[in-house]
């Protein structure tokens, strides 16, 4: 797999190779000033005047400013006036006292596009099994942002299913599992209130492993329920159109991982768990993602895709319909 990894960017992990591959392993959970430097982030943007080159002289441009990276004085963006640029450093800070506390460990972090775009995801308490049938989720937490206005400052929760490393995507009881922040001058006051992020963490889980034994527990009794329930998540054959040939070859591909080929199949097969799990490893590792210029390859679209695109939409609707298949 390639990466959007370039020239300036560089990253950490803690414990097993994550599935980029790469960085610097650790023999243990860093502290957030060890993470850092490990992962190359203890550098800073500014925001500076942004001028105008008109009929041999320099004018000022009202109303925007740019973004650089001090460290490699690149240009990172054009923005707002309002704009407030928020630091690796206080990105970090925010798992400061649950990692003091031994509640997380920081476990992989990095930047993308010459730091456009940097990211932490830190392991929140203990894994568990659903159902008590072996299939392991572990409980993660990540943090975002970007230097280039393309996302605000977004906290996830995000599980993992530990036998294929599917990036789990689900809307519980309790609402939202975003916490977004405006790039704003009062991001600081508002940053100190997502620490409160962490109270819900575990309410989350609790309702995610709740759903998840249902899903477990809750067999699709032919292969119509299936066909039926791949229809409410949107692969829908439709009359007459010329999508249908992609659209067919994709349900044969998901009825395959459903019926036996997808990871974990055999702990418990024909379950709505087994078939939300066919939809998330078909999205997060055989799903084709169209790649931009702002990708080295599918694959780095794929992984941007499946954790704030329209992968993660696909896998979100995918649990509703697995949610409303159990009422």
């Amino acid at each position: 797999m390639s990466h959007e990894i370039y020239e300036h960017d560089s990253m950490f992990y803690a414990g097993e190779t994550p599935w980029h591959g790469l960085g610097t392993s650790v023999e243990r959970a860093l502290t957030a000033e060890e993470a850092m430097i490990a992962a190359g982030l203890n550098w800073t943007v500014k925001s500076v005047p942004l001028y105008a080159m008109y009929d041999g002289g320099m004018i000022p441009v009202e109303n925007r400013r740019g973004i650089i990276r001090e460290d490699t004085r690149e240009p990172l963006a054009v923005v707002g006036a309002v704009y407030h640029p928020f630091q690796n450093s206080e990105a970090f800070e925010f798992f400061d006292e649950a990692v003091r506390t031994k509640e997380a460990k920081y476990v992989t972090a990095g930047s993308l596009k010459n730091g456009r775009k940097v990211w932490i995801l830190a392991e929140i308490g203990k894994s568990f099994k659903v159902a008590d049938i072996g299939d392991e989720m572990k409980k993660y937490v990540l943090l975002y942002t970007s230097h280039d206005r393309t996302s605000a400052v977004d906290i996830m929760i995000t599980p993992i299913r530990v036998v294929c490393w599917n990036t789990l995507s689900a809307s519980l009881r309790q609402g939202e599992r975003r916490s977004r922040l405006r790039h704003t001058p009062n991001i600081r006051s508002y940053a100190k209130n997502v620490s409160e992020m962490l109270g819900i963490v575990n309410e989350y889980y609790q309702d995610f492993e709740e759903c998840a034994n249902l899903f477990a527990k809750t067999p699709l009794k032919n292969e119509e329920e299936f066909e039926r329930y791949l229809d409410k998540v949107g692969f829908k054959i439709k009359e007459d159109t010329s999508s249908n040939s992609r659209i067919i070859k994709i349900r044969d591909r998901l009825t395959e991982l459903f019926d036996g080929q997808g990871y974990g199949t055999d702990m418990n097969k024909h379950s709505i768990w087994s078939a939300y799990n066919a939809v998330a490893e078909f999205v997060d590792h055989e799903r084709s993602t169209r790649s931009t210029k702002n990708y080295n390859s599918s694959e780095d679209a794929r992984l941007d895709s499946q954790w704030f695109g329209s992968g993660a939409l696909i896998k979100r609707r995918a649990w509703d319909k697995a949610l409303q298949m159990t009422k």
